[in-house]
């Protein structure tokens, strides 16, 4: 569904960063980008913010990839192509070989098409925007604050329990929001939210800024610290210092009809993006996938007939997602998500995992606490996410908390 962009979203140009290595995710990330990773069934993570900027209005957008690139271009390509008649761009900058031959970090990557944004159009403002987040975010209503409080530099903020902020940037404020201080993964006393004790306000990897202040920022800057810029470490704490004016948005004032409650998540842990998973199909979803109506998320059509499922077991009160053309033959299937063409066949159980596309479970296996990479085979009477030591002996990375991944296409 296209949203018709508003006289304000037209004098911005998204910047969506998908260059990060996902090293976390293991060998989901192997040979493919973090935002290109699986999600949900059927979308790839990029799908969230991508669709967070078209339901808000935004038409001009540019991608910044980088490390293995190739799933992420193809699925841009045939899901989110430019469409002139629609008024809608999406373009990829790769890194412009300006003194690195690669992005260093989060502002680099935007400094170094800064020259570039010029030859795209004559924009006022950047939204610059991690590729690799699951939320609904209405990024209008964002930037309608940006420019209601005369900010030249806006982040996006979560509110988030104190003893839980160790390992992301928190943001002090005053009374106004206006941004005085900020503590990168603080291991103790994180500056808490004034009149909040016990909350703390972190960085959601999201900012707005003026184009023209932004460049004379990065201008001032260069020559003054070593040239790996990130907009945490070094732009944020260096326009705190100078008395610039740059001003915290709280998330929680951001509202999506529907969404189902103020829901954003870093996918970027083997156990943050399982745990997301099970967040979706719960039976009172904190995050809702199924608000098609208000907030689509788009993603690529597959023109696949529905699942086949014969004889199939889910235990009362337990939920899963089953993807187009996959055929569950009298198995139990709980708390999962399954792509599109998985087989599971008899007598095989299959419990808090995720399946992707092509996955097949044979007969009697049984599988626990899984993530099952992209055409997969797993034998019969094979046994997944049961013996720790079992998995490890196979080559398979397991959490912290149990998770097992299978390698794609790995052979048993």
């Amino acid at each position: 569904m296209m949203r018709n962009p508003s006289n304000l979203s037209r004098k911005v140009l998204a910047m969506v960063l998908a260059g990060g290595r996902g090293s976390r995710l293991k060998t989901l990330t192997e040979s493919r980008a973090k935002p290109a990773v699986p999600f949900g069934g059927k979308y790839r993570i990029i799908d969230f913010p991508m669709s967070n900027l078209e339901n808000s209005g935004f038409r001009n957008i540019v991608v910044l990839p980088q490390y293995g690139s190739f799933e992420l271009m193809i699925h841009l390509q045939h899901v989110w192509n430019s469409d002139p008649a629609h008024d809608f761009f999406v373009y990829p900058l790769f890194p412009q070989h300006i003194r690195h031959t690669e992005y260093q970090d989060t502002a680099d990557a935007v400094e170094q098409n800064m020259s570039i944004i010029g030859k795209i159009g004559n924009f006022r403002t950047l939204a610059i925007l991690s590729g690799d987040h699951v939320y609904s975010m209405d990024f209008s209503q964002m930037l309608s604050y940006h420019y209601d409080v005369g900010s030249k530099f806006t982040v996006s903020v979560l509110e988030m329990p104190s003893d839980s902020v160790s390992g992301l940037g928190v943001l002090e404020v005053d009374a106004n929001m206006r941004i005085i201080g900020f503590q990168e993964k603080p291991k103790k006393d994180p500056k808490e939210i004034p009149g909040k004790p016990g909350y703390c306000l972190v960085s959601m990897g999201n900012y707005i800024a003026e184009r023209e202040f932004l460049g004379e920022v990065f201008q001032e800057m260069s020559g003054k610290i070593e040239h790996a810029l990130d907009f945490g470490k070094d732009v944020i704490p260096y326009l705190i210092e100078k008395g610039m004016d740059l001003f915290a948005y709280n998330f929680n004032d951001n509202v999506v009809s529907g969404a189902g409650g103020h829901y954003w998540r870093d996918v970027g842990t083997v156990d943050a993006y399982w745990q997301s998973h099970q967040d979706i199909i719960s039976i009172n979803p904190p995050f809702n996938i199924h608000n098609t109506e208000a907030w689509p998320i788009r993603t690529g059509s597959d023109n696949l007939p529905g699942a086949k499922l014969i004889g199939i077991n889910v235990p009362h009160d337990r939920a899963c997602l089953v993807g187009g053309k996959s055929i569950l033959q009298r198995c139990m299937v709980e708390d999962s998500i399954l792509g599109r063409r998985v087989e599971i066949y008899d007598r095989a159980e299959v419990s808090r995992s995720i399946l992707f596309d092509g996955v097949v479970i044979g007969a009697g296996s049984r599988i626990e606490n899984a993530i099952v990479d992209q055409e997969t085979a797993v034998p019969p009477g094979t046994h997944i996410g049961v013996d720790r030591k079992a998995d490890e002996a196979r080559g398979f990375h397991v959490s912290a908390s149990g998770i097992v991944i299978i390698p794609s296409g790995f052979r048993f």
